[in-house]
Formats: structure tokens, C-alpha cells, sequence
């Protein structure tokens, strides 16, 4: 597909595709969701009683907020693909 002066464009994305971006966002988002909380949560549970993770809590509050925000994000294309998807 090429645009007015002749320069390639994308090609308007199919529902395939757009179910697939929004499944991609979707599992990428809780994947950085739990690594941002597994560590913190495996510290808790198995490390000293006396141990103080500043590091791993600073780590679970930017990567559990980043990742649902994602996840969000993929929900939100795949709402939109299914809202646009011609009907039979």
C-alpha cells in the first residue's frame, strides 16, 4: 500500500492481527507483572525473618502498575477489534 506520493505505508491491520497485538500486550503485561512481584513475594516467603527488601519493594510498586497498565492497554485493542469486527 502506498500513499499519496508513492512512499510504502502499513497495511491496514486485519482482526487477526489486531487479536494478536492485543493478546501480545495482554501476556506481556502480566508476565512484567509477576516478575515485578514474584521476587519481593519469594523474599517474603523464604528469605530471613529480619530482611529488609527496599529494593525489591521499590521494583514491585513500578512493575506491577507498568504491567497492569499494559495489560489495559491490550484489553483495550481487544475490545475495540471486537467492537469494529464486521458482524455475519
Amino acid at each position: 500500500m502506498h500513499d499519496w506520493r508513492g512512499n510504502r505505508t502499513r497495511a491496514p491491520a486485519t482482526r487477526g492481527a489486531s487479536l494478536r497485538e492485543a493478546g501480545w500486550l495482554i501476556a506481556g503485561g502480566l508476565a512484567l507483572a509477576l516478575v515485578g512481584w514474584l521476587p519481593l513475594q519469594l523474599e517474603i516467603w523464604f528469605g530471613p525473618r529480619d530482611a529488609n527488601p527496599i529494593g525489591l519493594g521499590l521494583l514491585m510498586i513500578v512493575a506491577v502498575p507498568s504491567g497492569l497498565i499494559l495489560a489495559g492497554f491490550g484489553l483495550l485493542r481487544l475490545v475495540i477489534a471486537w467492537l469494529v469486527a464486521p458482524r455475519p
